[in-house]
């Protein structure tokens, strides 16, 4: 699950009530995140980060991905909780192999996917009519 290394440790916590709607909150929030991706809005949901539009949208859908796992996993009893080695371990390349150009085009198809079912294509998307 991509990511998961990134938040073995568990996400920050942002613990004021309310909107960011201040520069000062803002600050707080920042502070939160320090230098990860993403933070937990007591109250709220999420607080998701990354370098651009297309980074942050994937980071969010692979946190959301990563916390229906661990729902899913707490319904089944006490969970064992990866180490840090084991975390980082998962968290090698898929795709390795694959040069620059390829695995750039795999998570460009990614993008598409969930652009097109924001946009409501993604039915002609996946008969191959066009991105």
């Amino acid at each position: 699950m991509q990511n998961a290394a990134e938040w073995v440790d568990g996400l920050p916590v942002y613990d004021y009530p309310g909107l960011v709607n201040t520069p000062q909150r803002g600050d707080t929030l920042a502070e939160t995140l320090g230098t990860g991706s993403a933070a937990l809005l007591r109250g709220h949901g999420d607080v998701v980060v990354g370098r651009d539009v297309t980074a942050t949208v994937m980071k969010s859908v692979a946190l959301k991905d990563n916390a229906t796992v661990l729902n899913q996993v707490l319904a089944h009893g006490q969970p064992r909780y990866w180490t840090r080695e084991e975390a980082q371990a998962w968290s090698e390349p898929m795709h390795q192999h694959l040069s620059r150009e390829a695995a750039a085009a795999l998570a460009g198809r990614v993008w598409d996917y969930y652009k097109a079912r924001v946009d409501g294509r993604l039915a002609a998307l996946l008969n191959g009519e066009g991105s």
